[in-house]
């Protein structure tokens, strides 16, 4: 069996994300020591990664302390006999860029196989990955064209009648009619689409490990990280923090103006009756909602 998980974004330590405790480290440790050990328990032995692996692609913020603390992800993996597979994603590394993190990473260190842009054998099972491509539309037609049994790409596949703003590029289910893969998994959403058939191929879409949007999805407590068995008809859930215990009291005007969908998602989530925000503090939602008024 293969298990697959969507965009870890991973950090190292005393380095978390805006808006997020510093015990980040340690939370996204926890998730996929609990992955581990449920792959173990349930004797996978082959974990592929949708790409975003690093939540930080740029070399110089990191030093040798850091890619140790990277490694030791990957490390807690190779321990319990389990091969990790994966394609870069937006986060990881600039296409074109041959000394990333990311390639020091599976080149070096052996973290990983990267099959970016490659076809492998797993089983009797082909997979065949397709990294991030700001050339959507050569994304697209890479999947029509693969002869692979699986697919795992770095894209937007959504539904047609999927919500995303007019600037996000992505690939409707119904574009990817004709593919003849028999799976398709994806990363870069990060928010969970139900598992849905189209003719003969089965698209996942399951939530990420990361928590990292501020949006309605996340901040309702809809979000639990996730991974997805090949074959399965379901997402299994990972053990993890609620929300509340991992994020900070103030949510600040960088953290808004960071994301560009944040103000639609914010104005809906500070007036809509029907979410249960009870965890997060008056002061910033008030914080909020003078910021959307101010623009």
């Amino acid at each position: 069996m293969i298990a697959f998980l969507i965009d870890p974004h991973l950090r190292f330590k005393n380095n978390p994300p805006i808006g997020r405790t510093n015990s980040y480290y340690s939370d996204i440790y926890d998730k996929l020591e609990d992955l581990a050990d449920q792959l173990v328990s349930r004797e996978i032995k082959y974990l592929i990664l949708s790409g975003d692996i690093l939540d930080i692609k740029q070399p110089s913020r990191y030093n040798f302390r850091n890619i140790q603390d990277i490694k030791a992800y990957f490390d807690m993996f190779k321990n319990k006999g389990i091969q990790v597979y994966s394609i870069y994603g937006n986060h990881d590394k600039d296409p074109k860029d041959n000394e990333s993190v990311y390639d020091f990473l599976h080149k070096y260190l052996k973290c990983f196989e990267d099959i970016s842009n490659k076809t492998i054998t797993i089983g009797d099972c082909t997979i065949e990955g397709i990294p991030y491509n700001t050339e959507v539309e050569e994304v697209k037609q890479k999947i029509l064209d693969s002869n692979a049994d699986i697919v795992v790409c770095h894209e937007h596949l959504v539904p047609d009648n999927y919500n995303l703003p007019d600037q996000v590029h992505r690939i409707y289910y119904s574009d990817l009619s004709n593919t003849k893969a028999q799976f398709i998994v994806a990363g870069h959403l990060h928010e969970e689409i139900p598992l849905t058939t189209i003719n003969n191929t089965t698209i996942a879409n399951p939530p990420s490990l990361s928590r990292m949007h501020r949006n309605t999805y996340t901040l309702s407590g809809n979000h639990i990280p996730s991974y997805y068995i090949l074959g399965e008809d379901k997402y299994t859930p990972l053990k993890c923090k609620p929300l509340k215990d991992v994020i900070i009291e103030d949510i600040s005007k960088t953290l808004v103006k960071q994301q560009q969908r944040l103000q639609i998602n914010f104005e809906s989530v500070s007036t809509s009756k029907e979410l249960d925000l009870s965890f997060l503090p008056k002061e910033s939602l008030e914080l909020i909602d003078t910021y959307l008024e101010k623009d």
